[in-house]
């Protein structure tokens, strides 16, 4: 079985651009539930890219 998910470590450029992108969905969102989850995710990724920063400046 062929798999199709990239495991390709992940870039600061990328998960900032997911982190943009996350943004912009959870401003155009009009469900409350929907909105909620976004910016959980977007708290995730956007620790995980200040993790990723930090860690090159040490």
């Amino acid at each position: 079985m062929s798999t199709r998910i990239d495991k390709t470590p992940i870039t600061a450029e990328d998960l900032a651009f997911q982190c943009l992108a996350l943004t912009h969905a959870a401003v155009s969102v009009m469900e409350a539930d929907a909105r909620e989850t976004l910016l959980f995710i977007l708290l995730e990724k956007t620790e995980a890219l200040y993790g990723m920063l930090t860690e090159g400046a040490l």
